[in-house]
């Protein structure tokens, strides 16, 4: 709008205030109203009370008009009706005591800030005697604004509370009234609402200014208000109604300071949706046409969805200019606001107790501002014209912060992880329970016109270059007749991509901060065991206790830290929400695979007539894709899919034990989960990762955690029994990688085992010790704490592997004596029984055994358990072609020790000896 078409507009809105055309309304307020010619326009109508005048009352600080100045020609606006029935006396008696009752303004504190109606009301009187009420409201009203003109202490906010006020007295008057109304009343009603309406418009454009505040301030005046629902509701769709009638729509201010109490407020507030609230108001609001005026405002904003920002930090750059992410950034983590960790976390050693009263606090809190962002988005996808930008919105919020799935993260370049998990629940209250995974479209991520790309998810099945084969002969195909993607469509693949985007990269986060924390406190203890030695050297000292204060301070913060994550990641209504919609997913993916393994004879009809709840959709998925290799080409995946199974196994955590019972019990399971993991434990030899030779071992010791469960179930282990004495060349591939993993793990903790005693042996000798240079020291200390970290893990992973080698050779005999097994095995149990018992045994004495889980006694035990589970004649030719390891008094020291310990009965040592004898 031009700013002549502006000028015309205020001058109706002052005309609409004095009840006349705009000039006559201008002169009937000349007094502090400055308006010296009709050439100046209405729209320069502003106070302007000089500084001596502003400690002056209201009836001083204002020039009352003269009934000379009125318009002579103007007539009372009384019904006919009223005016017939009373005399002049009883009307302007009626009209002074409904003024009086209505006119209940209080600013400041102070009470009768009016001047006396009744002195006044002669000024307001025509030739008749007959009161003007039209004028006489304008100039109470005027007053009002002119008083708080006058006094430093009232601000807008208080003008437009008193308005308010007004408006809302005015309103319930009528009804109030215990006898009948008159007309009269009802038009005093009437028109005082109607310039309270003007007025309070005239402050928001300008046209009226308190104390020189500008219209960005009136209008976060009125935010204010609005935000503490002091502010009449239905004055403000006056206005609103008024602005639209005028086609200036004045409320981009408005919305601004919204924005910007918005991301001012955090959880620690009274009234953390409170700026939620009022934008859902308003965007509900409809004019007389049925548009909702401040849906089409803020979709219009620069900063709705920005696009113009830098490539490499769009995620972090869009929640700081978004308009909507501003109403969406609580959080309780540390590095987002500070106020969560103040006000809950300020200090150490919180009890039990006291975090979940804490947590449970947070949490309704996030759950009230989580519901009411999800409303307000709804709102904006309902409405037609609104709704392509709001899809629009979401898919740029996610694909801005594709960089999350990273290994390495630049948190700055990113949104931060409390904006991200209030997004993935709004998708959630989208998605669940209103979408049905029938009504999505599978080709949705190769859709031409789709607002979300998916290029750099992993695959299931095809590499990159077949994927994008496959895409380029899809484009080309012209059978195929793409239609426009449906809201369901868009709002299920939205959620997927969110989850791998909010809620995975947190825990990934949250795992990386525990480790720190463990690893941060175990140096600050090894520090303080050993403060005795180093205070005694004054530099050592002095260096060491700044080193100590900097690592206990960090300590405190990353715990902290941890505290307020673990209100948002571990909150049991995102994860519930999470679970549900996996399940969901997990019927969506079995549909597209159909289900069709004929070849491991798994019923197709599963997904129909067994999957009823969304935990049994995840374990069908999850058992199907481990039972059908030939589903997924990436081994990585699978891996994944292993790990899940066996993060739930009971003997990691009792907590998913009905979980895990389901998974083994499924029908898929039991006919092929352990053969599918024995030729999975071979496959992962090779990962395609450049650190696959060491993630094969962390796979496989899964693996045998997992098999060590099945083991015990019957059915499981029938099954496998079965499959193993078949002789199938799997199982064969099976215990080679078992043998080879089995001495290559042993044998590299034995060497760390000796490296570590001679390091202790060396610390524990004071005076070769300090003959070394700090240097040699640090760099001897360094060497013992890693070679104590490879000892520690190479141990677990042996001697679970040992394990397995003892359950299976207990049932299962036959397949390890074939020629190409029976050798390798006997040389890899005589390597190992000679470290064990050999000459050199004492080399693997450490101090503090059990901090790397090394059991000399429990791995002597199942070594010679396996001897004893296969003692025939073909297994002691073995023993004996062994050339490396095998020796004649190998076996009575192996038994000597086994008496000693007590390991064995007497009948698995005699055993033993005849096996030795036999070889």
């Amino acid at each position: 709008m031009d700013e002549k078409t502006a000028d015309e507009v205020r001058k109706k809105r002052i005309a609409k205030l004095g009840g006349g055309n705009g000039e006559s309304g201008s002169k009937k307020h000349s007094g502090d109203f400055s308006q010296s010619s009709a050439d100046s326009g209405a729209a320069d109508l502003h106070l302007s009370t000089p500084a001596s005048s502003q400690t002056q009352s209201l009836s001083q600080s204002a020039t009352k008009p003269s009934p000379e100045s009125m318009d002579t020609e103007e007539k009372p606006s009384i019904p006919a009706p009223a005016s017939a029935i009373l005399s002049s006396t009883q009307i302007n008696q009626l009209i002074v005591s409904t003024i009086q009752d209505l006119m209940e303004i209080k600013l400041d504190g102070r009470d009768n800030i009016l001047p006396d109606i009744v002195q006044i009301m002669d000024t307001f009187k025509d030739a008749d005697g007959i009161l003007n009420v039209k004028m006489m409201l304008d100039y109470i009203l005027l007053e009002v604004v002119m008083y708080s003109a006058n006094n430093l202490q009232v601000t807008s906010e208080l003008v437009l509370a008193s308005l308010s006020s007004c408006y809302q007295t005015a309103s319930k008057f009528i009804f109030s009234q215990k006898k009948s109304v008159s007309a009269i009343e009802v038009e005093i009603v009437n028109e005082l609402k109607e310039k309270a309406a003007v007025v309070t418009l005239l402050l928001l454009d300008g046209t009226i200014s308190i104390k020189d505040e500008s219209c960005l301030s009136v209008s976060m005046s009125l935010v204010k208000l609005l935000i503490k629902k002091t502010f009449e509701w239905n004055l403000l769709c006056t206005i609103i109604s008024q602005t639209l009638a005028t086609s200036q729509f004045i409320f981009t201010p408005f919305m601004m300071n919204l924005m910007e109490c918005a991301s001012k407020l955090s959880l620690v507030d009274e009234n953390p949706d409170s700026c939620l609230k009022t934008l859902t108001d308003l965007i509900i609001f409809r004019d007389a046409s049925n548009r909702q005026p401040f849906i089409d405002l803020i979709i219009a904003f620069d900063n709705w969805n920005p696009t113009n920002i830098a490539q490499d930090s769009r995620g972090g750059e869009i929640q700081k200019l978004s308009f909507l992410a501003s109403f969406m950034s609580f959080s309780t983590f540390a590095e987002d606001t500070v106020q969560v960790v103040d006000k809950y976390f300020s200090s150490d050693g919180q009890d039990a107790r006291y975090l979940n009263d804490t947590y449970v606090l947070l949490r309704n809190s996030l759950r009230l501002v989580r519901l009411q962002m999800s409303e307000t988005i709804l709102n904006i996808l309902r409405y037609k014209e609104s709704r392509s930008s709001m899809i629009s919105l979401l898919a740029n919020f996610l694909e801005s912060n594709s960089k999350r799935t990273q290994m390495q993260v630049e948190e700055d370049k990113v949104s931060k992880d409390g904006f991200m998990l209030n997004l993935l629940s709004c998708l959630y209250d989208l998605c669940i329970d209103k979408i049905p995974y029938t009504k999505v479209d599978a080709f949705y991520p190769f859709h031409p016109c789709r607002k979300l790309k998916m290029n750099d998810c992993a695959r299931l099945k095809c590499t990159d270059s077949e994927a994008e084969k496959w895409m380029q002969s899809l484009s080309n195909d012209s059978s195929k007749q793409w239609t426009e993607p449906t809201f369901s469509t868009e709002c299920f693949f939205f959620t997927m991509r969110a989850i791998s985007l909010c809620i995975l990269p947190n825990i990934k986060k949250n795992n990386r901060r525990l480790r720190v924390i463990k690893e941060l406190s175990n140096v600050i203890k090894d520090l303080e065991r050993s403060k005795a030695v180093w205070q005694a050297n004054p530099r050592i000292k002095s260096r060491n206790e700044k080193i100590l204060k900097k690592w206990t301070s960090q300590l405190a913060r990353l715990k902290k830290a941890q505290l307020c994550a673990d209100a948002s990641v571990l909150d049991p209504e995102l994860l519930t929400k999470t679970l549900r919609f996996y399940g969901t997913m997990s019927l969506f993916l079995l549909s597209q695979a159909g289900l069709s393994c004929t070849h491991r004879n798994m019923p197709a009809t599963l997904a129909a007539t067994e999957c009823s709840k969304p935990v049994y959709d995840i374990i069908t998925l999850l058992v199907t894709l481990i039972c059908s290799p030939a589903y997924i080409k990436n081994p990585y995946l699978l891996a994944k899919l292993v790990e899940v199974m066996f993060t739930a196994n009971p003997s990691i955590q009792n907590s998913t034990n009905e979980f895990c019972r389901q998974i083994y019990e499924h029908p898929i399971a039991l006919d092929h989960l352990m053969a599918s993991l024995m030729i999975f434990y071979v496959d992962i030899e090779s990962t395609g990762s450049h650190n696959e030779f060491f993630d094969k071992f962390s796979i496989r010791y899964q693996i045998s955690v997992i098999f060590k469960t099945l083991w015990a179930n019957p059915s499981h282990k029938s099954q496998f029994i079965s499959t193993a004495n078949a002789a199938k060349s799997d199982f064969t591939r099976f215990v080679n990688m078992l043998t080879n993993d089995t001495t290559f793990l042993l044998d590299e903790s034995m060497d760390s085992l000796k490296t570590i005693n001679e390091l202790q042996t060396l610390m524990n000798n004071p005076t070769e010790w300090d003959k070394l240079s700090r240097e040699t020291q640090q760099s001897k200390q360094k060497h013992l704490a890693q070679e104590e970290r490879q000892c520690r893990s190479y141990l677990t992973l042996g001697s679970e592997t040992v394990e397995m080698f003892r359950y299976l050779t207990e049932y299962i005999c036959k397949p390890f004596l074939i020629p190409e097994l029976a050798d390798r095995l006997a040389a890899m149990l005589n390597f190992n029984l000679k470290q064990l018992c050999g000459p050199k045994c004492k080399n693997l004495k450490v101090m503090n055994s059990q901090k790397y889980g090394w059991e000399p006694k429990r791995l002597l035990d199942s070594l010679t358990a396996i001897y004893i589970n296969l003692d025939c004649e073909v297994f002691a030719a073995a023993l004996a072609n062994d050339e490396r390891s095998y020796h004649r008094d190998l076996f009575p020291d192996a038994l000597s020790k086994m008496k000693i310990a007590n390991i064995k009965s007497s009948i698995e040592i005699e055993k033993f000896t005849l096996l030795w004898i036999l070889s």
